[in-house]
């Protein structure tokens, strides 16, 4: 499992382990562009598609829910143990 943190201070797990991969926002700032009642945070949402984990560069997320979540700039990608 990856703990994923942006620019903006928010804070992301990422399940990458099994299929279909999942992603939890588990922390951070209020953000207004983000729609928390179709991806609530402290939640495991389903993904469909990622781009790759890359520092300085935004993550893209598509949702099984076809919903789409664009990051700050990743600023540390750290593997954890299972939460």
């Amino acid at each position: 499992m990856k703990r994923i943190t942006t620019e903006s201070g928010a804070v992301y797990l990422y399940d990458d382990a099994g299929w279909p991969t999942r992603m939890q926002r588990a922390e951070g700032p209020y953000s207004a562009l983000i729609d928390y009642d179709a991806v609530p945070d402290g939640a495991w949402n389903v993904l469909t598609e990622i781009t790759p984990l890359t520092l300085g560069t935004s993550l893209r997320m598509r949702f099984v829910s076809g919903r789409w979540r664009i990051t700050t700039p990743l600023v540390s990608i750290e593997e954890v143990e299972g939460v």
